[in-house]
């Protein structure tokens, strides 16, 4: 039945519209931690192309300022790993690096994200830049409610009514 994979893809539209319009850039990371979106927003933010980081294994070495980098993967708190082993959303300052060497310091909030029997599908991290304040104030918890409704009617999607009427 292809009505379920339909409904779900919508599903998956709708949360990656929701993050393009509350945030200022974000990537979400497969299981394997393999970059598979890259929008717009950190592309401005980074200076990487998506064509250059789809499909690239995620390394904090990419984004850190060139004296931080040498043991950032290796540190057990970084917020990745903090957010894997709790498996909850990790808020984070972070100083980071464009490709062209401009250093600036973003807001990041790393979610972990589990498909219904509680297995990892992958990673979201969400960047909003602290010191252009602009309108894009929302939580993560508001981004994710945000997603779950129909922008038109403000009714739950099918799949996020389901997933509550069976809590």
């Amino acid at each position: 039945d292809e009505a379920p994979d339909a409904e779900s893809l919508c599903q998956v539209f709708s949360y990656l519209y929701q993050l393009e319009s509350l945030c200022d850039g974000f990537y979400l990371l497969d299981a394997e931690l393999r970059f598979v979106v890259w929008n717009g927003g950190i592309a401005r933010l980074l200076g990487y192309r998506s064509s250059e980081m789809l499909g690239q294994p995620w390394s904090r070495q990419l984004f850190l300022p060139d004296g931080m980098a040498d043991t950032a993967d290796l540190d057990p708190d970084g917020p990745l790993q903090r957010a894997l082993k709790s498996g909850k959303t990790v808020t984070s300052r972070q100083q980071l690096q464009s490709s062209s060497g401009e250093q600036f310091e973003l807001e990041m909030h790393t979610v972990p994200l589990f498909d219904d029997r509680g297995g990892l599908q992958g990673l979201a991290e969400v960047f909003r830049d602290r010191q252009h304040q602009h309108p894009k104030q929302a939580s993560p918890q508001d981004l994710l409610r945000s997603a779950a409704l129909d922008p038109l009617t403000q009714v739950l999607h099918r799949g996020e009514l389901d997933r509550e009427l069976a809590d």
